[in-house]
């Protein structure tokens, strides 16, 4: 039968043959097949609030700061692979969230920003969960991590903010972030199936700077004051993060960045609008750097997601004060998702020392849709 071609292989007439009357010819007999390990139960329960108090000194020094307060309770339910025995992990997470954010207006069109902020990071369900499933797309196995513990995020923003005209910004900004437990997507090694699980990490250190921008063309014309200029509107947005994990309890392990970390993010679009009309128009960009996909193992190298170009178009046209219709494009240029192996750890694709571990190609994406707002 394996022989066969495949619009032969798969008919009717070779589903189940082995199960119909008279001379028994060979076939494909389908069954579903399941263990206590295909299933959990889970819920959660989130409590919390929080204290704000919002002063300024003069009318150019702003303070806003307080403290939030969250009881999360996580409760899953999963079972016994070899008796069937329910297994419950009822886990309820306390945290106080201190926060300050100071704001000095340097003059109506100026700010400059300073920020420190607590955050946490809980893992999901099926993070959580001794549960496997198998991811089609990827072609991995994925199972959860019993022993996972919420991630604890320390952050520190600074940020300079130009409002140069209506509907216009220039801003510049850095920021650092300190993460305890974080929680990371890690691979099997090399002997074992292809199977994903999911572990905490001691520390990571991320830092970066990030700029963007928004303006009206009209505004790099001076002498040309037409409508379309006027309502054309450019934006981007750059971002540029260093990432450090720190590995110095794993023997043999080489420096690298954050699982799902990239080190570089760009956006720009243009978006046209005629207001008078209802229409508006946008085309996207976005880029993003290689980044870690899959954790990897003392002699089996991480799996990186190879960058992508995605461009995206999308029109809008409003249909009284209520409907609206909407074309969109998604991912225009279709480039093809690589994941690689970094097999010398030198965070980028090399063809001839790393191994492609899956090419992908998805299609493109029309949607038309209408929708009123009652």
């Amino acid at each position: 039968l394996l022989s066969l071609p495949e619009e032969e292989l798969f008919t009717i007439n070779q589903m189940g043959a082995m199960d119909k009357p008279g001379p028994k010819n060979g076939g494909f007999k389908l069954t579903e097949a399941t263990t206590p390990l295909d299933s959990y139960l889970a819920s959660a329960k989130l409590h919390a609030g929080f204290l704000m108090v919002d002063s300024k000194i003069k009318t150019t020094l702003r303070f806003i700061y307080g403290a939030r307060f969250e009881s999360y309770q996580q409760k899953i339910t999963n079972f016994d692979q070899i008796t069937g025995d329910a297994v419950i992990k009822d886990t309820t997470f306390n945290n106080i969230l201190p926060s300050i954010n100071a704001v000095w207006s340097m003059n109506e069109k100026m700010n400059l920003r300073a920020a420190y902020y607590r955050t946490v990071s809980r893992p999901e369900f099926r993070e959580l969960a001794n549960f496997n499933f198998y991811d089609f797309i990827l072609d991995y196995s994925v199972a959860g991590n019993p022993a996972l513990s919420q991630a604890t995020i320390n952050n520190y923003d600074l940020r300079y903010e130009w409002y140069p005209g209506a509907g216009q910004l220039f801003s510049a900004s850095v920021f650092y972030k300190d993460i305890d437990n974080a929680i990371e997507q890690i691979a099997a090694g090399a002997s074992q199936i292809r199977s994903i699980s999911y572990a905490n990490v001691k520390n990571v250190k991320n830092m970066g700077a990030e700029l963007e921008y928004r303006l009206k063309l009209s505004t790099l014309f001076k002498n040309d004051s037409s409508v379309f200029l006027n309502n054309l509107t450019l934006y981007t947005n750059l971002a540029y993060i260093k990432s450090k994990v720190d590995l110095s309890d794993i023997v043999g392990a080489t420096e690298r960045p954050m699982q799902g970390q990239s080190p570089y993010i760009f956006n720009a679009g243009l978006t046209y609008n005629i207001t008078q009309f209802g229409l508006s128009t946008t085309l996207v960009y976005n880029v993003i750097g290689d980044r870690v996909a899959q954790v990897g193992t003392v002699g089996y190298g991480d799996i990186y997601e190879r960058h992508r170009n995605l461009l995206d178009f999308s029109v809008s046209k409003k249909l009284g004060r209520k409907g609206e219709v909407k074309l969109t494009w998604g991912d225009i240029l279709r480039p093809e998702f690589m994941y690689y192996q970094d097999n010398n750890a030198s965070h980028k694709y090399e063809a001839d020392k790393d191994n492609v571990m899956q090419r992908l190609q998805l299609g493109s994406t029309i949607t038309l849709s209408m929708g009123y707002k009652f």
